[in-house]
């Protein structure tokens, strides 16, 4: 009776997957402008930026309604997380606000909030505004203005039977930049499979019904469906006396025909004390954790080989 069971959970997700990964590529495909302030470019958890951006198959406690919102299914208590990034050398600046909670046996869900913001937009003008641009009439600066995004993420998880997980995540997003503001709305699904104790599989789709974006100037901008598959290994080891995770991730950004991938390593000493390292691209990363009671902190620093230098901060509660 329990093989029926699962035979049939296990057709019904395949249809839906297949479902949805077909709506995908056929929205993938529409003729659109690429937005390119994308809110996923941004990591709001230190650990998984110290982990090269591995996070589709990783436990992200109250940060998993911004990531994959099936993660959500694999909490045992209530977490808070807070978070600060200082991004190439303060040209942008983010925070993030996550909380997370159950509300029955396998029903579980999450609000998290993340505002990005920096200055230094510059507002010009001619010196003779009725002439046209020309070494005697040269643009001066006018003022210097920022922008701000505010963003929302309202998501749901739950598990259909022991070792699969699903996940819905709403996205509500306010722009701002200069004298202009936007708004627009999208929606994330994901999925975790655990066939093992120690081995975990992801997959999630960004703004998988595509993100429309709409400015008061009437433009509109679309951020189209882009899927991500992921793998984690955590195992104790003894002779370590602590556990090792492992973590990569691919993600493929169908508009632009552009992959990306990361790779993550983590050694946490007797689950008080974390070393991590971490690959994207080309850009190396590392950080460290500190685990105290029911509190959780992590820092990290990026080096960007163009840009200036980033860092971030993570402070966690479980209750």
């Amino acid at each position: 009776m329990r093989r029926e069971i699962y035979n049939n959970n296990s057709k019904w997700i395949i249809f839906a997957l297949t479902l949805v990964l077909l709506l995908s590529f056929r929205i993938a495909f529409l003729q659109a402008e690429r937005y390119a302030n994308d809110v996923f470019q941004f990591d709001t958890d230190s650990r998984i930026t110290a982990m090269g951006g591995s996070w589709v198959a990783q436990e992200t406690w109250a940060a998993a309604s911004y990531y994959n919102p099936a993660a959500l299914s694999l909490q045992q208590s209530k977490s808070i997380m807070l978070t600060h990034s200082h991004s190439f050398g303060g040209l942008v600046k983010y925070d993030f606000l996550g909380y997370s909670a159950s509300l029955k046996e396998r029903h579980h869900y999450g609000i998290s909030l993340l505002y990005v913001g920096g200055t230094a937009i510059p507002v010009t003008a001619l010196s003779d505004q009725y002439q046209p641009l020309s070494s005697h009439n040269r643009p001066y600066l006018v003022e210097e203005k920022g922008h701000l995004q505010l963003t929302l993420f309202p998501a749901y998880g739950t598990t259909i039977f022991q070792t699969v997980h699903l996940g819905l995540t709403l996205k509500i997003h306010f722009n701002k930049i200069i004298d202009n503001t936007a708004w627009g709305l999208g929606t994330n699904a994901g999925l975790l499979w655990s066939p093992l104790e120690w081995l975990r599989v992801g997959f999630q789709i960004s703004d998988i019904t595509t993100t429309l974006i709409s400015w008061d100037t009437g433009n509109n901008e679309t951020i189209l469906p882009a899927p991500r598959i992921g793998i984690a290994v955590r195992k104790y080891i003894e002779k370590l006396r602590g556990t090792l995770t492992i973590s990569s991730d691919g993600q493929y950004y169908l508009e632009e025909n552009e992959p990306f991938w990361g790779i993550g390593l983590e050694y946490s000493y007797q689950d008080l004390i974390s070393l991590r390292v971490g690959m994207r691209h080309s850009t190396f990363v590392t950080g460290a954790g500190l685990n105290i009671k029911n509190w959780s902190i992590s820092a990290n620093f990026e080096d960007h080989p163009e840009l200036d230098n980033s860092y971030k901060i993570s402070a966690s509660i479980y209750l």
